[in-house]
């Protein structure tokens, strides 16, 4: 039975820690295929999953959403989810209610994304006593991205204020909003009532019109009314500059305090220094709007799209939507540029599509911008970009404008653009930009192409555009664990699904609580107290240290560690390797943790290696396990605590295993064998006892970490590696995927090295000492670029360090005897 436990076993390995694959050292903008969004609820049973339970808002995503800074917030129906590279996809919140609750409209400013729509009341993601906690807000509500609180907005329900009396949601939604530099926010409405437009004060804290009011209907001289079948107009987007705000919508003119009226068709400013009016060039003249305007397109347009988008970047303010020309009649196809400072028309490409019964080119639809370093994405229903016919560049559905310096900028596609599987266009919906990704929302649904990558649309699946790599280090301001904390050393870390991080090292008291060896920090580096003093209480007063800590598939948590030396020969189940339960105490179901002794030294556990939740690979210094002889080093422990033959073993103590893939480990530490075979201090192994490589270091290895190319980083005491000892490389060296020696890696250190970790896009941190560089270096850390020389760009300093962790694909755990700290990329 057991076997067929470790065979099962082997098809689910995985390890924690896991080596995360990215493309290093040179970097390329290209298309990627972007997880699932996630409505799942972090914990509780699930709400509204899109596509199952009928929920208005299943299958593709349609938006809205909004980058700034590392993270893109997105909303549909009744979710708010983040994206970040540090947390993936992410619920922030959800609202319940009758078949009108909804967040509308997204925004983000500074520390807080902003939601306004149909609620009253955002509930968390969790379960707290049985019920989701919530907080009470009606239509608008903001979240606060450091501390995860969720608050309302103003002094009372916005559609009940003074000047909204007359309003309801199910007759006069909210289209549009922003937040300015001051905290100030303002909404847009679908109305044709004066007050289309609302500010929320942040100095008075009172909601407010802004100006003297809006007025719509008929549009330029084209015809076409800007109106639905209630007969309403509005503002249907909205940007700022931090002070100025830019209106966009279905109206033809704007009334000032002062009573004096502007013609503004369809885009106007509003002076926030000034407080008044300015137009926006001669305006937008004949917008194109769903069911007025029949599409000659060679694609069908979605009904449920806005008619315009806003965005601004520097002092260019850019326009897309359904038009053909602006109101003194220059052509204007769906595309339109502005000084943010002066409102004149500056030269802008046109959108083309296809009009496939005529053949020949027609004016394309403008659907989203987003600003990305100074860059404007533009997506929507077109095929071509350019200035006329002649000279347009065929982007599909998606292009780039740079601001260059020339008068027109450059536009250019992003590959290939948007096509389906027989390379008709595939329009970009809504999009937005954070500073190193481009999310394209799917307009509807279908296979999907991105360039050569396959989106598969007709799920939830949202096509990246990755535009950068971050690859510089600094210390993370925003997480709080810092040595303050901590009494003595950490070991190690592990992270939980959840995004809890477990600390395990030789730890009494952290801010003044209780501990013992072992604490559990929130995401945000704060302790989790109720875990920690669980924990304190399961592990044996007798223990000195915890030297390693892992979490199985079903969150089970595994310690190992020292402590009095007669204690490895105690009772069943009192050894240095337990098991907790989530909640951090002790699982009871997890017995026969009984190590013998090596006759040198007490038994330790120093490293642990999860499979799923089937088995655990330990190793460090023992010389058997529940009574079975263990070749002083590593025993396969089953999940009821009961012995299996290990898939190896060393003569001596291991300092590290770490899984390679295709179930091959590289096993560091102080030995001189490796499965019977002759091996000095590090080694490759398959777990079937095949494909064996005495890799060699002439001191003891205590890091592992293998690169994307396959090459195996070693860190540790030695001055020399390979099988014959003739590397010189003092304390951090690297081996060939073949086995060899990389003699064109040689960083140069003065110190071991406790600890080593290849970086997800190239580079490669290392941790020991605080001499590690040079006797007088004072720093435990040194980073190193793929070549082997030193990054001098890094400048974060700590004392001895025992641990890295790559966290995420943009964060990474420091440990040692300065606490837990975090790094991120930047």
């Amino acid at each position: 039975m057991k076997s067929l436990i470790k065979f099962v076993a082997f098809s689910l390995l995985y390890i924690l820690t896991s080596i995360i694959h990215v493309n290093a050292q040179s970097f390329t903008p290209h298309w990627d295929i972007q997880p699932d969004v996630d409505w799942n609820m972090a914990s509780g049973p699930y709400k509204h999953v899109p596509g199952t339970d009928g929920s208005p808002f299943g299958g593709p995503i349609n938006g809205p959403s909004v980058g700034q800074g590392k993270s893109d917030y997105i909303i549909s129906g009744t979710y708010i989810e983040s994206w970040s590279m540090t947390n993936g996809w992410q619920v922030l919140g959800f609202c319940e209610g009758d078949d009108s609750t909804a967040f509308d409209v997204i925004a983000v400013q500074g520390n807080y994304v902003y939601v306004a729509g149909n609620f009253a009341q955002v509930d968390y993601p969790y379960v707290v006593d049985g019920e989701y906690p919530y907080v009470t807000a009606n239509n608008i509500a903001k979240y606060n991205i450091s501390t995860g609180v969720w608050s309302a907005v103003g002094n009372d329900d916005l559609y009940t204020s003074s000047l909204f009396t007359a309003m309801y949601i199910g007759y006069y939604p909210i289209k549009a909003m922003t937040v300015d530099l001051h905290g100030n926010i303002y909404i847009g409405f679908f109305t044709s009532l004066p007050q289309m437009l609302m500010e929320w004060d942040q100095a008075s804290e009172t909601w407010g019109m802004v100006g003297g009011g809006f007025s719509g209907g008929e549009i330029g001289g084209g015809g076409s009314d800007y109106i639905n079948d209630e007969g309403d107009v509005g503002v249907e987007a909205l940007a700022n500059d931090g002070t100025n705000i830019f209106v966009a919508g279905g109206f033809e003119e704007v009334t000032n305090d002062d009573d004096s009226v502007l013609a503004c068709p369809c885009i106007v400013k509003w002076d926030g220094l000034n407080h008044e009016w300015d137009a926006m060039g001669p305006g937008i003249e004949d917008p194109i709007i769903p069911g007025v305007w029949s599409s000659p397109w060679d694609f069908t347009l979605e009904e449920s799209s806005d008619p315009f988008s806003i965005a601004v970047s520097g002092t260019n303010v850019f326009l897309a939507g359904w038009f053909r020309q602006n109101a003194a009649g220059t052509q204007s196809y769906g595309l339109a540029r502005f000084s943010s400072v002066t409102g004149a028309v500056l030269p802008c490409a046109n959108l083309y599509a296809t009009n496939s019964s005529l053949g020949t080119l027609v004016n394309g639809q403008g659907e989203g911008l987003a600003v990305q370093n100074g860059n404007i994405y533009i997506g929507g229903g077109f095929r071509w970009i350019g200035f006329d016919t002649g000279s347009a560049l065929a982007v599909n559905g998606i292009a780039m404008w740079t601001n260059d310096g020339s008068a027109d900028g450059t536009y250019s596609g992003l590959s290939t653009g948007l096509t389906d599987s027989a390379d008709n266009l595939a329009a970009a919906g809504p999009i937005s930009a954070d500073d190193n990704s481009v999310f394209v929302f799917p307009g509807w649904g279908g296979t999907v192409y991105a360039g050569d990558v396959l989106i598969p649309i007709d799920t939830d699946n949202i096509a990246r555009w990755v535009t950068g790599a971050e690859t510089n280090l600094e210390l993370d301001p925003g997480f709080q664990s810092t040595s303050i904390g901590y009494d003595d050393t950490v070991w190690a870390v592990a992270v939980q699904a959840n995004g809890q991080i477990l600390v395990a090292g030789t730890l009494t008291t952290f801010d003044g609580q209780s501990c013992n060896c072992v604490v559990r920090l929130n995401a945000d580096g704060s302790l989790d107290g109720t875990f920690t003093a669980n924990a304190a209480s399961a592990i044996p007063d007798y223990w000195w240290d915890a030297f390693c800590i892992g979490v199985d598939s079903s969150g089970k948590i595994y310690v190992g560690g020292d402590g009095a030396p007669q204690a490895c020969l105690t009772d069943a189940g009192s050894g240095y390797l337990l098991r907790l339960n989530s909640d951090g105490t002790l699982d009871t179901t997890f017995t026969n943790t009984e190590f013998g002794s090596p006759d040198w030294d007490w038994c330790t556990v120093n490293t642990l290696v999860m499979f799923s939740s089937i088995a655990v690979e330990v190793g460090g210094n023992f010389k058997s396990y529940d009574g079975h002889s263990t070749e002083n080093s590593a025993s396969l422990i089953m999940t009821d605590g009961s012995y299996d033959t290990p898939w190896f073993a060393t003569d001596g103590g291991e300092n590290v295993i770490s899984y390679l893939g295709s179930y091959d480990y590289a096993i560091g530490g102080a030995f001189d064998t490796l499965s019977g075979n002759s091996c000095q201090n590090v080694g490759t192994i398959g777990g079937d006892g095949s494909g064996f490589s005495n890799r060699g270091a002439d001191g003891s290895v205590y890091g592992i970490s293998q690169q994307t190319d396959g090459k195996l980083l070693v860190a540790g005491g030695f001055s020399t590696i390979g099988s014959d000892s003739t590397g010189a490389h003092t304390s951090l060296g690297r081996f060939n995927s073949n086995g060899t020696v990389d003699e064109t890696f040689s960083p140069s250190l003065y110190d071991a090295a406790n600890c080593v970790l290849a970086e997800p896009y190239g580079e490669i941190l290392a941790g020991g000492n605080p001499d590690l560089l040079s006797a007088d270096s004072d720093n435990g850390l040194a980073r190193f670029k793929a070549d082997g020389t030193l990054d001098t760009n890094f400048t974060v300093t700590y004392g001895i360090v025992h641990c890295l962790l790559q966290e995420t694909t943009s964060t990474i755990l420091v440990g040692g005897d300065g606490g837990v700290i975090r790094l991120r990329y930047y």
